[in-house]
């Protein structure tokens, strides 16, 4: 998953408008948009900073094979998944 799409789907998880993720990260809130719109991206301690709020390796915001699940049935289904796809 590209940068622009990760960061917005961690965004939009975690109840944050782009306003308040730039009020974090101490930039404007059209610097947000500019990342989700693919149209420019992050330092790479801001990339850090993201990974901090949102609890996550930097790898995933950086499109990395990185799966973040938020429970236990949502892990076995991701698994099944990825069992499927390495089988095919």
């Amino acid at each position: 998953m590209a940068f622009k799409d990760s960061l917005k789907k961690l965004r939009v998880r975690n109840n944050l408008s782009q306003i308040e993720l730039a009020e974090k990260l101490n930039v404007k809130q059209y610097v947000i948009s500019s990342w989700e719109i693919g149209r420019s991206e992050p330092s790479i301690n801001q990339v850090i900073e993201l990974s901090n709020i949102f609890k996550i390796p930097t790898d995933y915001l950086l499109d990395k094979d990185v799966v973040i699940v938020s429970s236990e049935e949502e892990f076995r289904i991701v698994s099944s998944e990825m069992a499927k796809d390495c089988i095919d």
